[in-house]
């Protein structure tokens, strides 16, 4: 089965419905909801006290994606802004240790 999440708005209802694919893509300052298993429509109301919002697993997802469509750039050693590029990386794979994950993100350059 694969994974579905519920994108929520500030009251908690839920506004789109999207798959993996999507998910690891979207802007983390919404909410996400895991209802893989759950039986969930467009209009449903979540408690946020009742759903974990934002699993690590996403966040680790979210951040093996961004190295994966990144990891072309390793040997090219002229294009632009590989300097950069590489200090994102770097972040990426250092923030699950950081004090403040995953409550904020490396920001890609």
């Amino acid at each position: 089965m694969e994974n579905k999440y519920a994108i929520l708005n500030e009251n908690n209802i839920v506004e789109n419905i999207i798959g993996f694919e999507e998910y690891y893509d979207i802007d983390t300052s919404i909410n996400v909801v895991d209802i893989t298993n759950l039986d969930v429509e467009i209009g449903n109301h979540f408690d946020s006290t009742e759903f974990n919002f934002y699993s690590i697993e996403f966040y680790r997802k979210w951040r093996n994606k961004e190295l994966e469509k990144t990891d072309f750039i390793i040997p090219l050693t002229d294009y632009p802004n590989r300097d950069a590029i590489l200090v994102y990386r770097q972040e990426l794979r250092d923030w699950p240790s950081k004090d403040d994950f995953p409550d904020t993100k490396p920001v890609a350059p």
